[in-house]
């Protein structure tokens, strides 16, 4: 199965994201006490679990104390966690959001009482965050997007599922260049939050059961959406997003409906918003939004993907030939 390759301008962006967040330069110290917290959406996540291990990597390395709260997929006990370390005077907060969209008011709350929010993840840049580290959503919707035309060159209804109340940024971005890419492509969203992952998938599928497709906002829907349908007949194909251990094994496995995994960095996520925050509250100048990039994994490049305990990919592991993206770069230089 042919499978995406990002355009030269999100190559050039992609390698100069890589340059950055290597080489960022030494900041001066910040004041004695300094407490950095760390709010996971799900502590039992692989991806949760590499972005820790990454932040406490860095705190070890530059002495500082943190506080570590699990949110247990909950946005009511993420919202409370990040209540208590407002009030215990935490400098800065690295949230991995259960729901972005439901921590606006928190960063307001949080920045007025002088304690800083980093995203880890997703987010929007309107929430006003002091720095913003993602997995870069238009890329991901329109990597998405390019992979259902080719897929489904007829279109189709395409189930979109997310264990949040709106479903992620990129969910937008997947709608967006699915009109334009394949109009025939109908994508569904289907998004509810404090949700029983599998629970979930099963009420989708059952809300729309002509559905070719089915895109899933993390590796425990995309694991959940790949047993749903496994066995069925006319079973749709799954498009994760994610990559952990787990999500590439069943992409590797012979006979799985998960075509494509989404592959995305949660070490460079952690990495990134850890030195966002040292440099915070260093007074030292820090990058407000960093889209980190996005590769594309399918069967049969599944060996080239780094996982998520390697490094990022190099910018030549960005550069897969696809017919269908090549000729949308022609017409547009």
């Amino acid at each position: 199965m042919p499978y995406p390759r990002p355009r030269r301008r999100q190559i050039l962006a992609c390698a100069a994201w890589l340059a950055a967040t290597g080489g960022c330069r030494q900041s001066s110290p910040p004041n004695s006490g300094f407490k950095m917290g760390l709010c996971l959406a799900d502590g039992n996540s692989e991806f949760d679990q590499v972005v820790r291990n990454a932040v406490e990597t860095f705190a070890r390395e530059k002495g500082v104390e943190l506080v570590v709260r699990d949110a247990h997929r909950r946005v009511s006990e993420q919202t409370l966690a990040m209540q208590e370390a407002i009030q215990q005077g935490l400098s800065v907060l690295l949230v991995v959001p259960v729901d972005s969209a439901q921590l606006t008011d928190l960063i307001k709350k949080a920045e007025a009482q002088k304690s800083y929010v980093v995203l880890l993840g997703e987010g929007s840049e309107d929430q006003n965050a002091a720095a913003l580290i993602r997995c870069n959503p238009v890329l991901t919707g329109r990597l998405c997007a390019e992979y259902l035309a080719s897929r489904l060159p007829n279109g189709g209804d395409v189930i979109a599922v997310a264990a949040q109340a709106r479903g992620p940024e990129w969910f937008r971005s997947l709608q967006e260049a699915a009109g334009q890419v394949g109009p025939s492509l109908r994508i569904r969203v289907v998004a509810r939050g404090d949700t029983e992952v599998r629970r979930l998938v099963d009420a989708a599928l059952a809300a729309h059961p002509g559905a070719r497709a089915v895109v899933a906002a993390d590796d425990a829907l995309t694991l959940a959406a790949a047993r749903a349908v496994q066995g069925k007949r006319d079973a749709p194909f799954v498009i994760g997003h994610g990559g952990g251990a787990a999500a590439v094994a069943e992409l590797q496995r012979a006979g799985s409906p998960l075509a494509m995994l989404l592959g995305t960095f949660p070490q460079r996520v952690g990495l990134a918003g850890a030195r966002q925050a040292w440099r915070i509250v260093s007074n030292a100048p820090a990058t407000p939004r960093m889209d980190l990039p996005v590769l594309p994994v399918v069967r049969e490049t599944a060996a080239r993907f780094p996982g998520w305990k390697g490094r990022a990919p190099k910018d030549t592991d960005l550069t897969i030939p696809w017919k269908s993206n090549l000729k949308l770069e022609t017409e547009r230089d």
